[in-house]
């Protein structure tokens, strides 16, 4: 079900359930939220969906999710990683994901462990945001992260939600 959700300084469009597809099955991760989950795809006891209406920087992006009641997801394995590569199927370029520079390292916004990393060959580099690539993106980086100024101009973000 797509919804449009009224916020003060815009329109919130999530993604759509039936326009995402699973992860490979066999990861014994996809469960059934009991219908909780009314937007995206529930996993790990978050909903995960995309959010935004067109090219944003990583600040309007993340206002984006606040105002869903959500905040950018947190990537903690390859299963979850692959599920949100999914949910950027009809993206070009990529989406902003929860993953911020803090001092000389990376940290995830809502402060979990940085226990999983998927970065393209090369990254991070002197950037302070992060992205997925897209399935437009760079020929071999796609599902891969790449580092990115926060002001850059991406689609959209994901975001993470406790149903």
């Amino acid at each position: 079900m797509c919804r449009l959700l009224p916020i003060v300084f815009s329109a919130l469009l999530v993604g759509c359930a039936g326009d995402l597809t699973p992860p490979p099955q066999g990861d014994g991760q996809l469960q059934s939220d009991g219908g909780a989950c009314d937007h995206g795809t529930y996993f790990q006891g978050y909903c995960y969906f995309t959010a935004g209406l067109s090219s944003m920087d990583y600040p309007t992006a993340k206002k984006y999710c606040i105002a869903g009641g959500a905040e950018p997801a947190s990537i903690h394995s390859m299963a979850l990683n692959n599920l949100i590569f999914q949910m950027m199927l009809k993206i070009r370029d990529g989406v902003w994901i929860g993953l911020v520079r803090s001092g000389n390292s990376f940290a995830w916004e809502d402060g979990t462990k940085l226990d999983y990393t998927n970065w393209a060959p090369g990254e991070p580099d002197e950037r302070d945001c992060a992205v997925m690539v897209g399935p437009f993106g760079t020929q071999g980086q796609q599902g891969m992260w790449a580092d990115s100024r926060c002001s850059s101009m991406y689609e959209e973000i994901i975001c993470q939600k406790k149903p």
